[in-house]
């Protein structure tokens, strides 16, 4: 019987302990910057610092991760919430995709440790028109 009651109060401690677990794909997901008419840069935020894989058509680019405190918890957020103190660095991650035509329709994988993130864009026109 008493087994049963400890089962009650760990088990819970046990899934929370897993939920604050950092996760091996992004905090946020990849977004789009400096959209030009040959070239793109892909930005996204994990709590990994290691280099992850970008591929699109027959080519590949490997993102550069930098740490970004401005992305950590206020410390009134930790005051509130004392489990965000011992919260996971994050990293902002940036790729650049080169070599596009304008006006192109560029599909991407981002190969994500745990699951691949594929998504597509469309390059900007030409700025003489064509």
């Amino acid at each position: 019987m008493n087994f049963n009651r400890s089962l009650i109060f760990v088990l819970p401690l046990i899934c929370l302990g897993l939920w604050l677990q950092p996760q091996a794909g992004p905090v946020v997901y990849p977004y789009l910057q400096n959209l030009s008419e040959d070239s793109v840069e892909l930005y996204w935020t994990s709590t990994h610092k290691t280099p992850v894989e970008v591929s699109w058509g027959k080519k590949r680019s490997v993102s550069q991760a930098r740490p970004a405190p401005e992305l950590a918890y206020h410390p009134v957020e930790q005051q509130d919430f004392p489990e965000l103190k011992d919260a996971p660095t994050k990293y902002l991650h940036r790729a650049t995709l080169s070599g596009l035509k304008p006006g192109q329709k560029v599909s991407y994988t981002v190969h994500f440790p745990a699951a691949p993130y594929q998504n597509s864009f469309r390059t900007l026109p030409s700025r003489q028109g064509s």
